[in-house]
């Protein structure tokens, strides 16, 4: 072997050795950068996700808070006034309100009224997923009865029909 081809088998083989040199540590240090970043994204952007269901459960909780002390749906419950359901449980209002599901029970649990709209607003039965959580006798949220009149329950419940963002309250009189 000549003096020209060590040469060149040296250099080369040093070439190789610093070109793999700088591909791994440039690797572990963009890598290590890039998963940073990609946590730091994910954890934001799981974050914001939270916070909007958040607020999405916080409006639901201050419409169902606000109608069940009510006086109007009180006596509904007591009488099944019709008027109340015209103006006050139209699909207009509901999808004003953002509102797909609304259930009203009375004190032993009966449904007194439902009603489920689907996402164009045509009016669609309950999720069954639903009605069987409201038949259950051991439920994982008081969802149907809270325990006593100053309670309520809210969250996410996750049916086989889908995901349902819920909050619970019972119904009272303003003076209760």
């Amino acid at each position: 072997m000549t003096l020209r081809n060590r040469t060149l088998l040296i250099v080369g083989a040093i070439f190789l050795s610093l070109m793999g040199l700088l591909y791994s540590t440039s690797h572990i240090i963009i890598g290590r950068g890039l998963n940073t970043i990609e946590e730091r994204y994910i954890q934001e952007h799981v974050q914001r996700a939270q916070s909007a269901l958040d607020e999405e459960i916080a409006a639901l909780v201050t419409i169902n808070r606000d109608w069940a002390a009510w006086d109007e749906t009180y006596d509904f419950i007591r009488n099944g006034n019709q008027a109340y359901v015209k103006a006050t449980l139209n699909t207009e209002t509901l999808l004003g309100i953002n509102l797909n599901l609304v259930v009203y029970l009375d004190p032993s649990g009966t449904i007194m009224y439902a009603k489920a709209l689907d996402a164009t607003g045509k009016e669609t039965s309950l999720p069954r997923g639903f009605i069987r959580l409201l038949r259950a006798t051991a439920l994982p949220v008081p969802l149907s009865r809270p325990p006593d009149t100053a309670s309520h329950s809210e969250g996410i419940i996750n049916l086989p029909d889908g995901v349902l963002l819920f909050a619970s309250y019972p119904i009272l009189t303003s003076e209760k």
